[in-house]
């Protein structure tokens, strides 16, 4: 059946007790964790999103109930879903959650996910990530470890660093991600993301990737454009 809306799409409330939504959200782990971890934020062909997703973790779930608290730097979220409705055909209910902390120019995360998917094992990850802002650079680390539903251990680790170069960012991250104990993927990104207001950038991007280092494979990918935020 097509999908009308592929997007975010919640109701819920928010006060002292923090926020409870329903609906397609994205997922803890997601949030909390692999997309802060990605210097490109899940965009552009310089992404790290397989190496902090190991191909596992979910961005959103259909039909989920989320909740969130933060206080003092620290953080939490813990979401779970129904396994199958329109859209969802899933063995048992995706659960999971996130643990965080923010505070001066250090930020820490930890989250956990089981997706749902069930067949020779079932497919679950977790994830650490890690950044110290030291002005002129930001350098960061990121390890995750997980298991797909057809019963392959998968980890991968990644470093990264940010510095601002006049009104724009330089970007640069490098990542293994491993099924089985045996690379299936390497990859290293540079980019410069230039601010030309508030809402407008102009970025360049590069991106190498071996997908299969076994086999040899092997896929370089730039893009040059303009993003702007409505």
């Amino acid at each position: 059946q097509p999908r009308f809306w592929h997007g975010r799409s919640i109701v819920g409330l928010q006060g002292g007790f923090g926020q409870v939504v329903f609906g397609r959200e994205y997922t803890t782990n997601f949030l909390g964790t692999q997309l802060v971890g990605d210097p490109w934020g899940y965009d552009t062909v310089a992404t790290q999103a397989g190496v902090t997703g190991l191909g596992i973790g979910k961005v959103r779930n259909d039909s989920s109930a989320t909740y969130r608290f933060s206080a003092g730097g620290f953080g939490f979220g813990a979401q779970i879903a129904e396994a199958t409705d329109t859209f969802a055909n899933l063995q048992s209910k995706p659960v999971n959650f996130n643990l965080g902390y923010s505070a001066g120019p250090l930020f820490a995360g930890f989250g956990y996910e089981k997706t749902g998917a069930e067949a020779a094992a079932k497919e679950k990850m977790w994830s650490f990530g890690a950044s110290y802002n030291l002005g002129m650079v930001k350098p960061g680390f990121y390890y995750a470890k997980g298991t797909t539903a057809a019963d392959v251990d998968r980890k991968s680790w990644m470093l990264s660093a940010t510095a601002p170069i006049g009104a724009g960012e330089f970007r640069a991250a490098y990542g293994v991600r491993k099924s089985n104990d045996e690379n299936d993927m390497k990859r290293f990104s540079l980019g410069y993301h230039y601010a030309m207001s508030k809402r407008t950038t102009l970025y360049v991007d590069f991106a190498n990737e071996g997908v299969d280092t076994t086999a040899g494979v092997n896929k370089t990918a730039y893009d040059v454009g303009i993003k702007h935020n409505f």
